[in-house]
């Protein structure tokens, strides 16, 4: 079997739901200076090939964090939302919700801008991390042979090859499991929005979680589940209950407004009738959306 190198940041379960019959969706893109529609299927959109694989590790498995988000978020992700739209939210059991929170925090974190950040920054603030902190470096200095290199990252470097270099792979399933995160956001208040009243389908994107505040503070995160239904939390009842005082076709449009400007390379659809909307507001440059502190 040959390994998994189209590696997709935006799984090709969850597009589905905006497929036709034929298999295919509608994606909209800005290859140049206009915006386009073209029709694929989800399993040629939402990738990037090589996105997670260890590049400097010596292993004969470099595909293992492709294949810890296919086996461990993905798939049981997949079975939440089969569940959700089967018998609602009152069907989740509480690891159902600590599948789904984790499989939300991965939308944020697996993107490839996300990516690029992480491994940017992760190998350099290992190193720092490993020289100067005082308590580490003093068991070192106690443990460390005569033949071993003055500082913890010289030791890494020999004895743990590439562990350094590919430190944001690494980190990302840490990132996508933190269990404070994922308290904070399967501890939320939810609720699925139905608008399929609205003369407006819902729109999703290559970065389709939507978060405004902070999951640590006051935050609201919504993420369309199909053309028809969006499922929204927050850690404020008022604000959901508020939320649902706005008419369907009024929801619908508030929600691809942050769906679009959020994009980044990438919005979908499930019908062509949306070029104009998103070519108004399909951003130039994407916004950086991905912290360390979420």
């Amino acid at each position: 079997m040959s390994e998994p190198t189209d590696h997709h940041f935006v799984p090709v379960f969850y597009l589905r739901g905006w497929c036709a019959n034929d298999g295919r969706l509608h994606v909209f893109s800005r290859p140049h200076d206009r915006v386009v529609s073209s029709r694929l299927g989800p399993a040629h959109t939402g990738f990037e090939r090589g996105l997670y694989s260890l590049r400097e590790t010596p292993t004969a498995d470099r595909q293992v964090i492709e294949k810890f988000l296919a086996v461990r978020v993905d798939t049981p992700a997949a079975e939440v939302l089969k569940r959700i739209k089967s018998a609602g939210l009152s069907a989740l059991s509480p690891s159902d919700w600590e599948r789904w929170a984790v499989f939300m925090l991965s939308l944020r974190a697996r993107s490839p801008e996300a990516m690029e950040d992480l491994c940017a920054t992760v190998p350099g603030a290992f190193r720092e991390d490993l020289d100067s902190d005082p308590a580490l470096r003093a068991e070192y200095d106690r443990r460390k042979r005569a033949d071993d290199p003055e500082l913890p990252s010289q030791w890494v470097a020999r004895n743990m090859p590439g562990r350094m270099e590919d430190g944001g792979q690494f980190l990302l399933p840490k990132i996508i499991g933190n269990a404070a995160y994922v308290r904070r956001l399967a501890g939320a208040s939810w609720r699925v929005f139905d608008v399929s009243e609205s003369n407006v389908g819902l729109l999703t994107s290559d970065r389709p979680l939507v978060l405004r505040g902070s999951l640590m503070g006051d935050f609201r995160v919504f993420v369309p589940l199909d053309p028809s239904t969006a499922l929204v939390a927050t850690n404020d009842a008022d604000a959901l209950r508020k939320i649902g005082g706005h008419t369907p076709n009024r929801l619908s449009r508030a929600l691809n407004l942050d769906t679009v400007r959020q994009a980044s390379k990438r919005v979908y659809a499930s019908h062509g009738g949306h070029l104009h909307f998103v070519a108004r507001h399909f951003p130039q440059t994407p916004v950086k959306l991905f912290s360390m502190d979420t």
